[in-house]
């Protein structure tokens, strides 16, 4: 499920509170991250930093935001990112 754009995680606050981060595959387009996310049993959320052209991407994060049932990772406001949740966190 695509999330909001122009969040990224609070990666300070997320990891202190238990949220992990997975990798950071170099990818280029925004699907071979949801891709990548998807294949990988912990993933449950990916990050991308957009790109200039439509459908690219310039970096691509994955998390696990879920621990022990609760949802830990926390948003903030930044321009040019977008995310999306797998719908298993839901």
């Amino acid at each position: 499920k695509k999330g909001k754009d122009d969040f990224i995680l609070d990666l300070e606050e997320s990891v202190k509170d238990g949220a992990v981060i997975l990798s950071v595959p170099k990818l280029e387009r925004y699907r071979d991250c949801v891709t990548s996310c998807c294949k990988d049993p912990m993933c449950n959320v990916a990050f991308m930093e957009k790109g200039d052209q439509e459908g690219q991407i310039k970096s691509c994060f994955l998390f696990n935001c879920v621990v022990k049932k609760n949802y830990v990772c926390r948003f903030v406001k930044t321009l040019g990112y977008s995310s999306y949740v797998l719908n298993t966190v839901y």
